[in-house]
């Protein structure tokens, strides 16, 4: 009964260093599956980083030329591209090319309002000096309005069709 004894405190002895090895191992196994979860959980992380832009993109290319007093014929429309948060436009007239209604008359006679959607008006000199847009007075779209005209009556303009050429530009000012 002793040897059975023995046998049994054997048996248990090994059941126990077995149990309590296992045990060990399953712990060690669970802290190191817990510390790895913890290395590869974390933030994930997209980038971009996107240039500054500036610059002008036509819409509609083609308006009507109004004679006399009233801006009441179709307009040009581009969009002012500045993806600056901050900072402001310099919207100005590049060049111009008034065709055969020029040879008669002089640069303040040819006007231009500009509706961002605050109305800015004023003739060839103004418009060649620019004018300093901020960001806020665009609208979402950032989609602004040119309407021309000739300070003169029709009656006065030459007969034909006249066509007028004109190059804007923007610069990003920050």
């Amino acid at each position: 009964m002793a040897k059975q004894g023995q046998q049994r405190t054997s048996l248990f002895s090994h059941f126990m260093a077995k149990f309590v090895t296992n045990t060990c191992l399953y712990t060690l196994f669970l802290l190191s599956t817990t510390n790895t979860a913890n290395a590869n959980d974390g933030q994930l992380r997209f980038r971009a980083d996107v240039p500054a832009r500036c610059g002008i993109e036509v819409i509609d290319a083609e308006g009507e030329l109004a004679f006399g007093q009233e801006y009441n014929l179709r307009e040009i429309r581009l969009r002012l591209i500045h993806n600056v948060p901050h900072g402001s436009i310099m919207l100005r007239l590049k060049s111009a090319d008034f065709g055969e209604l020029e040879s008669g008359l002089t640069s303040n006679h040819f006007r231009f309002q500009v509706d961002v959607p605050q109305r800015y008006e004023g003739d060839i000199d103004y418009w060649r000096s620019g004018v300093q847009i901020d960001k806020a007075q665009l609208n979402s779209d950032q989609i602004i309005e040119i309407r021309a005209r000739v300070d003169i009556d029709e009656s006065m303009a030459p007969a034909g069709d006249h066509l007028m050429r004109l190059d804007w530009e923007s610069l990003c000012v920050r």
